[in-house]
């Protein structure tokens, strides 16, 4: 399942950085079709956000065609993108190992 990380920095809105985090996993193969996501209630529970940013990023990628959401089971990925160059996933899950070495140290 992935873990969604938001850069207040970076002045992206969040509903957007949740969608561009689920495009990235898709295109590197992180995500698959029948992977479920998060609820909005875990992602609001751990990144301190409003449900209906989660809900709206959601619908945007409902929308997209890349997920579908079941009543009662949750959200899941339905589509698929393009895969990105290898050197390009190399260099994403070096960024994604220096985050989480870092949330880690944070505690």
């Amino acid at each position: 399942m992935i873990e969604f990380q938001l850069d207040t920095a970076s002045g992206v809105a969040t509903y957007l950085q949740l969608v561009q985090q689920v495009r990235q996993a898709l295109q590197l193969g992180i995500l698959e079709p029948g992977d479920q996501l998060p609820t909005a209630q875990q992602v609001v529970a751990k990144l301190a956000i409003n449900p209906n940013t989660v809900l709206k990023a959601y619908r945007d990628l409902e929308r997209e065609g890349l997920v579908r959401p079941r009543p009662g089971q949750g959200t899941f990925v339905v589509g698929t993108l393009p895969r990105s160059d290898p050197a390009m996933q190399e260099r994403f899950a070096d960024g994604l190992i220096c985050i989480f070495q870092l949330y880690i140290l944070a505690g």
